[in-house]
């Protein structure tokens, strides 16, 4: 209300302040310069009989300043003309202004006498309101007192638990090293025992090869033996004995060119093996 009485109070100083400024004449003092300069060129207007040259000049330079203040004097009226306007303008405006406000003022003055029975019943239960938000508040604080202590008791423990943990993993990880170290030796371990035991079962294959080629070479040589001993048998038993040897040297020279083949692959294998 205060504040209102204040624009209200300050927009009739305007109004009035406007009102005194547009009925002035702000141009009478620079019509009188105007005026003392015209009458002190008069009065400096040589009128000797002997100077008539002279008092043409002169005369000229007269006529010369007279356009150049009635071109000034007309720049004057005219920016007073515009000032003028705007201060009628200015008026107009704030009159709309005062007017509103007296209405606002009006609209406020009824809405307060409407409200002022309301107003005790509003506030009494804004006083209860409030009563009741600070015993909240109170009881908030006192729960987040109780709150801070427990988490703070419970940061502690998780600390403790994480330094626990950090060491735990610690001893894990150096568990996991050692561990790591060792299979890279059992691993090396295993690779020579590998390697070993492939050499050994080449050499079994090996001997196992030459046996079968002795047997096969004992084998022949019996062969031989007993084609040498029927020699001296009878016609029919050497021709039966003959045909059974020929089958026998058949499945023979089979049995040894498929034995020379397996060997034969068996050691490519193994050469293979070598270079890798």
């Amino acid at each position: 209300g205060q504040n209102f009485q204040r624009t209200v109070e300050k927009l009739k100083q305007d109004n009035q302040r406007i009102a005194v400024a547009k009925e002035e004449k702000p141009h009478d003092s620079d019509e009188e310069v105007v005026e003392n300069e015209d009458t002190k060129e008069d009065k400096d207007t040589p009128t000797s009989p002997n100077n008539h040259d002279i008092a043409a000049g002169d005369f000229e330079d007269q006529i010369v300043r007279k356009k150049h203040k009635i071109t000034l004097l007309r720049e004057q009226l005219q920016r007073q003309q515009t000032e003028n306007v705007e201060l009628v303008q200015e008026k107009e405006d704030l009159a709309e202004k005062y007017l509103q406000l007296q209405e606002e003022a009006q609209f406020l003055r009824d809405i307060n006498m409407e409200d002022a029975g309301a107003k005790d019943e509003e506030r009494l239960q804004q006083l209860e309101l409030i009563q009741t938000l600070r015993s909240r508040e109170l009881e908030l604080q006192d729960e987040l007192e109780r709150q801070q202590k427990k988490w703070a008791i419970d940061r502690d423990t998780v600390h403790q638990r994480i330094r626990l943990l950090e060491k735990e993993k610690k001893l894990a990880d150096d568990e996991v090293a050692r561990a790591g170290s060792d299979l890279a030796k059992l691993q090396k371990q295993h690779d020579a025992l590998q390697q070993e035991a492939h050499g050994l079962k080449m050499t079994v294959q090996e001997e196992q090869d030459q046996k079968l080629l002795l047997v096969s070479r004992i084998e022949v040589g019996r062969i031989q033996v007993l084609c040498m001993v029927s020699l001296y048998h009878s016609h029919n038993c050497f021709v039966d004995r003959r045909r059974s040897l020929k089958r026998k040297f058949c499945s023979w020279r089979l049995y040894h060119k498929r034995n020379e083949r397996i060997m034969l692959e068996r050691q490519l294998k193994r050469l293979q093996h070598w270079k890798r």
